[in-house]
């Protein structure tokens, strides 16, 4: 789509654009974020009961993000999930090293971690290429 978007810029003469691709990455507004935020909110004391009333999520029911918490919660669960589910032996595991990538000290290290290793490159490259077709 955004290949469709840069073609008309060009064809109206448009030379920067401001698209909002990767605001829901930068703002982690996809639905697998919410165990993040719900814990975030969580550990700053400032969640009501109220969180998941007025939350309309097709994929993730409120049972579901509270299993995922409970995942993130405490490394020590998230541990001894990849330990027994990873189907890697544990003397290949290195807990620093899984710790470093699983146990967010802030949510804001969270969001920064997950833009920066996972989100960035893949925005750029299809940014890139997508407004670079026009010239």
């Amino acid at each position: 789509m955004q290949y469709f978007v840069m073609q008309k810029a060009k064809e109206l003469g448009i030379k920067v654009m401001f698209d909002g691709q990767g605001a829901d990455e930068v703002f982690l507004g996809y639905e697998h974020y919410f165990k993040y935020i719900y814990k975030d909110l969580k550990d700053r004391a400032i969640m009501n009961e109220d969180f998941f009333e007025n939350l309309k999520s097709f994929r993730y029911p409120k049972e579901g993000i509270l299993e995922g918490y409970h995942g993130i919660e405490k490394f020590g669960v998230a541990w001894e999930r990849i330990r027994q589910t990873s189907g890697v032996r544990e003397s290949y595991l290195n807990q620093k090293e899984i710790r470093d990538i699983f146990d967010y000290q802030s949510f804001f290290s969270f969001n920064i971690r997950e833009l920066m290793q996972n989100n960035l490159q893949a925005l750029l490259r299809f940014e890139d290429r997508d407004s670079m077709a026009f010239g």
